[in-house]
């Protein structure tokens, strides 16, 4: 009577641990998505799709051979190793807000450092545009 002990069971709730491969290859993902400045729409999009979550690991298994022609096939497979997991979605969603805040605070620590760049402005006073052009009177 053990197998129907077994036959119901489900992952634990909260944050699925990923093994080392795992992590290597989702904080790669992660750093590509906040990088494109992405992070929002990710997010958005993993938690519309999480019930969908084992459904898009085995697509991902399934079209391994095609993408085996683009991208590491390795990396591949231990993505869609882990995202079979209920509590993947909460751990990339964490990496991903994780990530972003680090980029926020190296930007921000940045900027203190950086001397200020003074305004263009022309002898009349007038403020130059975006692209460092006068704004010009036309009264010919």
């Amino acid at each position: 009577m053990s197998w129907i002990k077994n036959a119901f069971a489900v992952d634990p709730p909260g944050p699925q641990e990923p093994t080392e491969e795992q992590r290597l290859v989702i904080d790669k993902v992660c750093r590509a998505v906040v990088r494109r400045g992405l992070t929002t729409p990710a997010i958005v999009a993993l938690q519309m799709s999480r019930p969908l979550n084992y459904l898009g690991s085995q697509a991902m298994h399934f079209f391994r051979p095609i993408l085996a022609t683009v991208t590491d096939t390795d990396g591949l497979r231990h993505f869609a190793e882990f995202v079979e997991h209920r509590g993947s979605f909460e751990y990339i969603l964490t990496r991903l807000e994780e990530i972003e805040a680090e980029l926020e605070s190296d930007k921000s620590g940045n900027r203190t450092r950086q001397k200020q760049i003074p305004e263009n402005k022309d002898p009349q006073g007038k403020d130059d545009d975006v692209a460092g052009n006068v704004p010009r009177n036309d009264q010919d």
